[in-house]
């Protein structure tokens, strides 16, 4: 069951992006978006958490061993894994109901 939706860290996270969009600070917005896709994985928002983390994850081409980046990267494989998961689970049920 997804957890409540809570408006005002969300707002926030947004705040913070669209900040650091303006500023061009790529570090910053990927820590927004690490943090917004915190929340959204807690409210089983995976498929949007991996949509927002992705292109900023990619943007970085290097600083691999980076603390931020490190948890970007685990934050994309594991909304990944969750989309793949609750993806196929919708398709087996799918599957039961059209029989």
């Amino acid at each position: 069951m997804p957890q409540a939706i809570h408006p005002r860290p969300e707002r926030s996270y947004h705040q913070a992006l669209t900040v650091a969009k303006l500023q061009s600070a790529k570090l910053l917005e990927l820590q927004a978006s690490i943090s917004l896709t915190r929340l959204w994985c807690k409210q089983n928002r995976h498929g949007e958490a991996r949509d927002l983390l992705a292109p900023i994850y990619r943007w970085f081409t290097e600083g691999f061993d980076a603390h931020d980046f490190e948890g970007g990267q685990v934050a994309v494989e594991a909304a990944a894994r969750l989309t793949a998961r609750f993806r196929s689970g919708l398709l087996g049920a799918v599957a039961v109901f059209a029989a």
